[in-house]
Formats: structure tokens, sequence, C-alpha cells
């Protein structure tokens, strides 16, 4: 007898115009604005939605901090390692916005041109412009990357595209 005859499954067909991965910084405006133009969209997140007395009081607790499902860890942080790079993200409804820690960098002076940040009523701090940043080194490396691997950086309409989701009682 199989697995699969063993779990009673139920399948339900679920119709997206968009399906956004991620709940955090870029997801949720994604999504937020995707549904205001009428589409139908779907959010998938990893982990759970936090109530603020949830949180792990400290990150030395493990269970509630780390997201490593095969140790049994189901916390807000999830960490990968890859060759050359670690990546650390939120796992959870807010994504890294769990896990942000209440810091604001404000770059150096350098990276702020006067005249904008008076256009923006003198807030560095709430002013995001790709423009400030399309001479970085490094975003040029991640495009180039993402090229060479095919991803796409625009959202992808999924009238072609059919997803199954199963359900486990």
């Amino acid at each position: 007898m199989s697995l699969d005859s063993t779990l009673k499954r139920k399948e339900i067909l679920y119709d997206y115009d968009y399906i956004v991965v991620g709940s955090g910084f870029g997801g949720s405006v994604s999504a937020l604005r995707l549904s205001q133009k009428g589409y139908k969209v779907a959010v998938l997140e990893s982990g759970k939605r936090w109530n603020s007395s949830e949180f792990p009081k400290t990150n030395w607790n493990l269970r509630k901090f780390l997201w490593f499902p095969k140790l049994f860890c189901f916390g807000i942080q999830r960490i990968n390692f890859l060759n050359d790079v670690m990546v650390l993200s939120g796992a959870g409804v807010g994504g890294g916005s769990l896990v942000y820690a209440n810091t604001l960098y404000i770059p150096p002076e350098p990276f702020w041109k006067k005249e904008i940040v008076q256009k923006m009523g003198g807030k560095k701090e709430s002013f995001l412009s790709t423009n400030l940043r399309r001479g970085c080194w490094a975003l040029w490396k991640i495009r180039r990357l993402g090229n060479q691997i095919g991803i796409c950086r625009k959202p992808q309409k999924l009238s072609e595209l059919r997803i199954r989701l199963t359900k486990l009682r």
C-alpha cells in the first residue's frame, strides 16, 4: 500500500492571474498593487503568521528563531548557504520584515544628492530610487547572473500555466 493511497487527498483547483512568492517588503506591495488593478492574486509564503506575543525573545531560542524544518525549527529566520554567499531571509507572513530588527541604515552623503533629498522634503530615509543605484556593480552582477540563468525581472502572467495545489487532510 502506497503512502498516497493511505492519505485522503482533496484536490482544489485555483485560478489566479498572478502568484507572488513571498510576502516581504516587495511581495506584499506587489500583491496589493496587482489586486488593486483587479487581478486575482495568490501569495505563497513559507512559515506562519506570527502574533507579536509569539516572537522569540532571543535568537538563541533556535526552534522559534531559525527556519530549518528538518531539525524541527519553524522560526522566522531562514539561512541558505550557497557556493559564495550566505542568504538570510524571513520565513513567515511578512518575509524579511520579521527579522528586520528595527534597523534603518542611512547611506553616507555621497550616495544622496542634496537636490534629490530636498525634493523629498529632507527625508532621505524614506526615498527609494533605482536611479541612485544604477551604477552599483553588485546590482549589475546580479542582473547579469539572472539573465544567464533565465530569471525574468518582471512578473509573469499565468494565463498558460496551470498550477495544482493539493491539500492533505
